[in-house]
């Protein structure tokens, strides 16, 4: 029982994969890369990935720059201890406080910054594609926020993937079934102990 459980339970989270996603990320420029930037400004972005995968929108607030944006991206695929290179390119407010938004098709060559599209990519709007979200799906993907006082980047953050609603009441669900198959488990043992007892007396 509690491994027919363990296999729902794994149904139940694999279902999951076609949902819609949503990733966040914390920006400050202690996270850049190779040197922290010593700066007051802060931000938080969030990336939501359509349920087809094959497309995108940013939402990202920053405020306290030092001097105006001139840029932002999302880089892939880099940890948080090395930078990657520019996967796609936003167009930002010139404003030390602001929010950066935008939609991105991710079938479309344009969205994408050439050098990622021919390196990381190999050339091609599927190559990309696979390798844009495997760097996302594996944390490897993160906001930068570039400033001319750091052209370098001010503020970063990594993104990571925020579970969704229904995937926390399937995996509480799961655990609800596992918890009841033990119970009736435990419940039943003596039982059965009880009654082998009874046999082996009257034999």
């Amino acid at each position: 029982m509690i491994r027919n459980t363990a296999i729902i339970i794994a149904a139940l989270l694999a279902s999951g994969t076609s949902q819609a996603a949503t990733f966040n990320a914390v920006l400050s420029g202690a996270n850049e890369r190779p040197n922290p930037v010593a700066t007051r400004a802060t931000g938080f972005g969030k990336l939501f990935l359509a349920a087809d995968r094959n497309s995108f929108t940013v939402d990202i607030d920053f405020t306290g720059l030092s001097t105006n944006a001139v840029a932002g991206h999302v880089h892939c695929c880099a940890s948080t201890a090395a930078n990657g290179p520019v996967a796609i390119g936003f167009s930002v407010p010139s404003a030390t406080t602001g929010t950066i938004t935008g939609n991105f098709n991710l079938l479309l060559q344009s969205t994408y910054n050439a050098t990622f599209f021919n390196t990381r990519g190999g050339g091609t709007i599927a190559g990309a594609r696979s390798a844009f979200l495997a760097g996302l799906d594996g944390n490897l993907a993160y906001f930068n926020v570039h400033t001319s006082a750091f052209p370098g980047g001010e503020i970063r953050g990594q993104l990571g993937a925020v579970p969704e609603p229904a995937s926390w009441a399937m995996l509480i669900a799961g655990f609800g079934l596992t918890g009841a198959a033990m119970r009736r488990r435990a419940a039943r043992t003596p039982a059965l102990a009880e009654i082998a007892t009874r046999s082996g007396a009257r034999a």
